[in-house]
């Protein structure tokens, strides 16, 4: 809760002030699909620390949006990593997600393309939410 979502709130405090004071900008936060559509066991604390990461990026979207700024979320699926196995039934398109597909997504949330999107989160899983 500390890491995932306080120090995620005082970011989003400070930067919002900064970016409020020059006209806008843009904060993209980087969930987990575990923060508002998925469980799996064990993962209550760090489940609860991502829905309220979820949360505060609604709030702070609709408390910052009058000064220009932009909040939404990433929230990530599972992405490559070698130490821990993943049964690849579990995502429709049959495998894991790279580092530079959620550098994407938040890419195109900081572009002018998404220019009227702000307190949301995109979900980049590989379609493993649907199930």
């Amino acid at each position: 809760i500390e890491l995932n979502l306080t120090g995620a709130f005082f970011c989003t405090q400070l930067a919002g002030r900064v970016m409020s004071d020059e006209d806008g900008g843009v904060i993209v936060h980087v969930s987990s699909m575990l923060g508002s559509l998925k469980s799996t066991p064990d993962s209550a604390p760090y489940a609860a620390g991502q829905a309220g990461l979820v949360s505060m990026v609604r709030e702070a979207a609709r408390d910052l949006a009058p000064q220009g700024v932009r909040v939404n979320a990433v929230c990530a699926g599972r992405i490559t990593d070698e130490s821990s196995p993943v049964e690849l039934s579990q995502i429709p398109q049959g495998r894991t997600g790279s580092p530079d597909e959620i550098a994407s997504a938040i890419l195109f949330l900081c572009s002018d393309a998404a220019s009227f999107i702000t307190g949301q989160s995109l979900v980049v899983d590989g379609g493993e939410t649907i199930l």
